[in-house]
């Protein structure tokens, strides 16, 4: 199997020899006509000059004088002839010839020019003609010699095809760099995903583009790193508790159950890049299909590192008094573009409450509370009713949601981390959204529960209105 560098240096390289390849066509095939078609056209800019020297002269002899300067700057012979009394009126060089032979025409922007060829000043001589009449009637001739073109021509063909093997060498050091230097870092970052995929986090990417790929390489460094702490900071919790090797045998087999699928994919495509079987305009998609997963797999550590916290007590809440019915507005609120775009009715009922108050931490009680309202919504079908009741010193906030009911043995384990329940759905997530707000639930002395109705399913939460929930 071919390689990316390998790949890369054949694609830069025989872009420049095609290059290459026109040019060479055009100079051995058609820089003889533009070369000989551009002193055609300087041949006839001579002759405007002469019938301006006609126009502003007052005599003749005045006008040939100034014809013997364009004859200086003309690298040819210019002759001027009177069609009435046949004599040559003007001579701008000495040499003659007796006799000859018109071998070929040539035509440039509608200008005729003759290929005569001669004896003079050798055997086999050819000169480039050009004739025109002037504005007075006498016929202007001008001459140039055709070996003095074509030695031009040959010189310039020569030093073209010199241009073209320094550049090719100069391409080949081009390719060879530019090829080491995409195929270099996409190894390395292999190498860094295949380790991560393994567990170990001591191999890092250590290049520093700032492209697509150098923005890969420090994220995969981020979740190398995330992973790192993450399962350092929970060996540690765990050594906390009293089933230490049933609870690290459970981490270790639900991590590896969850990481696998994002590492495999990010593994499979960066072998893919490796090996350059993507075609090029398939690089980009193959390279966010890897920042989306890489993504999956923070969330997960993150999720699973806030879990870790709250199942070991060590994250910190901040209980405040806090009005719950502004509370849930607020976050009701959010969700109606979310309801808007899934095409689901959301309804909520306050029963006329305008406030009450309870202690909690705000920021911990919302993203318990969301989590549910988001698990209402990935399952409904129809419309999600968030419902608050007050009974005393006692709320009860119920979220129901449209559609399956949950099988009877997944209502026992709905709330436990990475359960995810047997469905034929594909529902994104990772089984923690559920876990997490059980123990922050825990944390506020808030029950929770949820059961089953005729069309759908109903978390409910009651809350105390009168005690301040625990501090940890």
């Amino acid at each position: 199997m071919k390689s990316l560098r390998f790949k890369i240096t054949m694609y830069f390289l025989g872009l420049i020899v095609f290059i290459n390849l026109i040019f060479t066509i055009g100079m051995n095939n058609f820089v003889d006509d533009y070369y000989y078609g551009k002193k055609i056209e300087s041949m006839n800019e001579i002759i405007g000059d002469i019938n301006k020297m006609y126009d502003i002269c007052q005599s003749e002899d005045e006008a040939l004088a100034n014809i013997d300067y364009l004859g200086y700057n003309f690298d040819g012979k210019i002759s001027i002839y009177d069609r009435n009394t046949k004599f040559v009126v003007y001579d701008s060089k000495k040499f003659q010839y007796t006799s000859g032979k018109i071998i070929e025409e040539i035509t440039y922007k509608d200008n005729s020019a003759y290929v005569y060829e001669t004896s003079y000043p050798v055997e086999g001589a050819r000169w480039l003609i050009y004739i025109e009449e002037l504005q007075n009637g006498k016929l202007a001739l001008l001459q140039i010699s055709v070996v003095a073109m074509d030695e031009a021509i040959s010189v310039i063909q020569s030093f073209f095809n010199y241009l073209v093997i320094i550049g090719l060498a100069v391409a080949i050091v081009i390719a060879f760099v530019l090829a080491r230097n995409i195929s270099s870092p996409i190894k390395q970052l292999h190498k860094v995903a295949s380790c991560i995929g393994t567990m170990k986090f001591d191999i890092k990417y250590s290049g520093t583009r700032e492209d697509e790929i150098g923005q890969l390489g420090n994220q995969l460094n981020q979740i190398s790193d995330t992973l790192l702490h993450t399962i350092t900071d929970l060996q540690i919790e765990l050594e906390k508790g009293k089933n230490i090797d049933k609870m690290r045998r459970r981490f270790v087999a639900q991590v590896s159950h969850e990481l696998q699928t994002p590492i495999s994919i990010i593994s499979s495509y960066m072998e893919a890049l490796t090996d350059g079987i993507v075609e090029e305009n398939e690089i980009e998609g193959y390279y966010q299909i890897i920042e989306d997963e890489s993504s999956k797999m923070s969330k997960i550590v993150k999720d699973l590192l806030q879990l870790s916290q709250l199942e070991s007590g060590t994250l910190k809440f901040v209980v405040e008094p806090l009005d719950i019915i502004p509370f849930m507005e607020s976050i009701l609120i959010k969700y109606q573009q979310l309801a808007f775009q899934k095409n689901i009715i959301l309804k909520y009922d306050f029963h006329g409450l305008n406030s009450v108050m309870i202690n909690a931490d705000k920021l911990r009680l919302e993203q318990g509370i969301t989590n549910i309202l988001t698990n209402a919504f990935k399952h409904s079908n129809d419309y999600v009713i968030v419902d608050l009741t007050r009974f005393g010193n006692k709320l009860m906030l119920n979220i129901e949601n449209s559609g399956d009911i949950i099988d009877i043995i997944d209502l026992q384990h709905i709330f436990e981390s990475f359960y995810k329940g047997r469905t034929d759905k594909k529902i994104e997530g990772t089984g923690l959204g559920l876990s997490i707000a059980s123990k922050i639930f825990e944390k506020h002395d808030i029950k929770y529960s949820v059961y089953n109705k005729k069309d759908g399913v109903v978390f409910e939460l009651i809350i105390d209105a009168s005690t301040t929930c625990s501090r940890s």
